[in-house]
């Protein structure tokens, strides 16, 4: 049987927050797709690295790039926690060792 996790925002500003950067980000990015060939805007940064074309793809990568550094943040400083699926009570602690560059 397959588990899950879920999570529970503790801190629903910080989320808040969260949402309207990416809209903003992923808005700035498509916004650069349109953009004229010789415009700063056609070529922006991205989170990734990696250019943007507008696909699916790049839409994946590019969300999950600039969600994850901010889930786990947000997570160690808990403003979001994780739930077993199965169970109600809170996943306080990961038993992985972080490790900082």
């Amino acid at each position: 049987m397959r588990e899950f996790m879920k999570f529970e925002i503790r801190d629903p500003e910080w989320a808040t927050n969260i949402q309207n950067e990416l809209e903003e980000y992923m808005g700035g990015l498509y916004d650069s797709v349109e953009a004229d060939f010789d415009s700063p805007e056609a070529d922006p940064f991205t989170e990734s690295g990696i250019p943007f074309c507008g696909c699916n793809v790049c839409e994946g990568r590019e969300i999950l790039s600039f969600l994850s550094p901010r889930i786990i943040k947000g997570y160690l400083n808990k403003q979001i926690g994780f739930y077993d699926s199965d169970e109600s009570e809170v996943v306080e602690y990961l038993e992985a060792e972080i490790v900082e560059d």
